[in-house]
């Protein structure tokens, strides 16, 4: 085994006080202030309504991270990483930074022990999971507004290789706001498209395909993907669904898509839809594959600890894996297309 030297130690046993921190110049609106260009400390606690001193002890240990670059009087600038964590902006991931910072979400990582010794979440044990985000409206905008950044910055650039004209109607299953969807029709101006969620996220869900112009060419439909999805897509995506979930309840999610590929127009789905052309029908999953590999870092084993941590049963699976869910529903693999961190992972109809 590797030595580690005690610096090397010493950076995995600080990490969550790095991930504060920039979670909190991102709640404070420094990263915005700065964007517009080098400013001194005491013009952005101004703007921040933060202690001035404060403030510059906190941007001085983001400067050793590359997250601001420090000048002379006290000045800050952003950094190409600082840009990063923008909020809004396409391909930055401030809101993802606000979430981890969050209040609910540090409190359940700081019981991953006891998650360990039982193998359920913290975060469905104290704050009830999912319907957290429903009932309070602040937690759901936050992890909304996470969620289409880390679609946006990581998932959506996988798309750009993948042939969305074969299908006339793109379902996206558990689509949130409609970040995917929306980055699927732009690239198929023929194309026609469902998002499908819960009625608490539809009800705040859209804004991404307004954006893109691509809403007239959208229904929102909600609905729960357990009891079934809608019929007559030509293509169902799945994006960051399928981990959230034990084998069971996926392959529920999973039969129901291959139920409603079989249906066509007819029966299957809570809603029906137009059914699309014949294009081979196709079930599009976006995940972080588990690797084989050993010993090696990968993000993708954090976010396997992030699903042990926020949902019960919850996880990453390898390849293998997914093939054996996808056979358990109907499906059959075709496909797996190796991104960064995450993959397309094709089926179709068995």
């Amino acid at each position: 085994m590797r030595n580690r030297t005690l610096g090397d130690v010493m950076g995995l046993v600080t990490g969550d006080s790095v991930a504060q921190a920039v979670a909190a110049a991102v709640e404070l609106g420094v990263v915005e202030e700065l964007a517009a260009g080098p400013r001194p400390v005491d013009a952005l606690a101004r703007a921040a309504g933060a202690d001035p001193d404060a403030l510059y002890r906190l941007l001085r240990a983001l400067s050793g991270f590359g997250v601001v670059e420090e000048r002379d009087g006290r000045v800050f600038a952003l950094t190409g990483m600082g840009e990063a964590l923008r909020r809004g902006v396409p391909g930055a991931v401030g809101n993802l930074a606000l979430m981890m910072g969050s209040a609910w979400h540090r409190r359940s990582w700081s019981e991953l022990a006891d998650c360990v010794r039982t193998g359920r979440s913290a975060f469905e044990r104290l704050y009830g999971g999912f319907a957290y985000y429903r009932d309070d409206p602040a937690a759901g905008r936050v992890f909304d507004e996470a969620m289409t950044d880390s679609s946006a910055a990581l998932m959506e650039p996988l798309l750009r290789g993948y042939d969305f004209t074969r299908f006339r109607v793109i379902v996206d299953v558990g689509g949130g706001q409609g970040t995917l969807l929306a980055a699927a029709l732009s690239r198929h101006p023929e194309g026609r498209g469902v998002l499908y969620d819960l009625p608490s996220v539809i009800a705040r869900a859209g804004e991404p395909l307004e954006r893109a112009g691509v809403a007239g060419r959208c229904e929102l439909v909600s609905g729960d993907f357990f009891s079934g999805v809608p019929c007559g897509g030509d293509l169902y995506l799945l994006a960051n669904i399928v981990h959230d979930w034990d084998d069971e309840h996926a392959v529920r999610i999973l039969a129901n898509c291959a139920a409603a590929l079989s249906a066509g127009g007819g029966e299957g789905g809570d809603e029906e839809v137009d059914a699309g052309g014949d294009a081979g029908g196709r079930v599009l999953l976006v995940e972080a594959v588990m690797p084989e590999t050993r010993n090696r870092p990968t993000p993708i084993m954090l976010i396997d600890l992030e699903m042990l941590v926020m949902c019960d049963g919850g996880r990453q699976r390898t390849a293998a894996e997914l093939d054996r869910l996808l056979s358990r529903a109907g499906l059959r693999l075709t496909d797996i297309r190796q991104g960064d961190v995450f993959s397309l992972v094709e089926a179709e109809s068995r």
